[in-house]
């Protein structure tokens, strides 16, 4: 038998930053998102332009920032993977719909702890340079609130 919860948790996230939203619903069958935790990527921060030991000897120090980059990109998906699992123990997340760019949830999928891969619903959707009020009026944000059954 299959288990559906409502869903109330969504986490907006891309490869610079990461945002998890609670939704509620009031009146008039509309829903309204509350941030409650935020992440953001500070290895592209801190590592950005600094001369690299993987670089070619031939004094080209930047040769290999696509290599680094997604060196990078792993780390923070390590650390949103982290993040939401904290996030999902102490506010007691049952049910959390985590939508990113196809690349970077391809690198979160292995990432998941066994617990929290029970939990998550994965959608390729790059909606991270939207604001709250925004996002709570895009089709796809609608539909997922407004099913509310999907599967656990």
């Amino acid at each position: 038998m299959t288990t559906t919860k409502r869903l109330s948790w969504i986490c907006i996230v891309n490869q610079r930053e990461g945002r998890l939203l609670r939704a509620r619903e009031i009146p008039e069958h509309r829903h309204q998102l509350k941030l409650k935790a935020r992440i953001e990527n500070k290895w592209e921060e801190h590592e950005h332009g600094r001369p690299s030991p993987l670089a070619a000897k031939n004094g080209h120090t930047h040769s290999s920032y696509g290599h680094e980059s997604e060196t990078m990109r792993r780390r923070f998906a390590q650390d949103v993977a982290d993040w939401l699992e904290s996030n999902a123990r102490t506010n007691g997340i049952d049910r959390v719909a985590v939508l990113a760019p196809s690349r970077f949830l391809a690198e979160l999928k292995p990432r998941w702890s066994t617990r929290l891969q029970s939990h998550v619903e994965e959608y390729e959707c790059g909606l991270g340079y939207l604001e709250e009020g925004e996002l709570v009026q895009h089709p796809m944000i609608i539909r997922l609130l407004s099913n509310g059954n999907m599967r656990l």
